[in-house]
């Protein structure tokens, strides 16, 4: 993705929305664009994390005992609240 694809990307997400232009510059230099195949696991329950993922396209599955199977696709928001009450937003 180009520079100014990723700060618009970026700039789409309600997170960084209101950013200024320098500001999204910086966390886009920041950002890492990965394109993971299907089944790659991002994260698992109980790991710290020290990453954030922010989807353009495709979707992303939680599984967990506690939750029966939640689906998110790109542009959706989980916060860290939702996946702590072990529900889907």
């Amino acid at each position: 993705m180009a520079a100014d694809g990723k700060i618009e990307a970026l700039r789409s997400v309600s997170l960084f929305s209101d950013l200024r232009q320098r500001d999204l510059e910086q966390v886009a230099q920041l950002a890492d664009e990965v394109d993971l195949p299907a089944g790659h696991v991002l994260m698992r329950e109980g790991e710290t994390g020290s990453q954030m993922f922010v989807m353009s396209t495709g979707e992303a599955a939680v599984r967990s005992p506690a939750w029966d199977r939640a689906r998110s696709s790109a542009r959706s928001r989980w916060s860290r609240r939702d996946l702590e009450r072990r529900r889907p937003p």
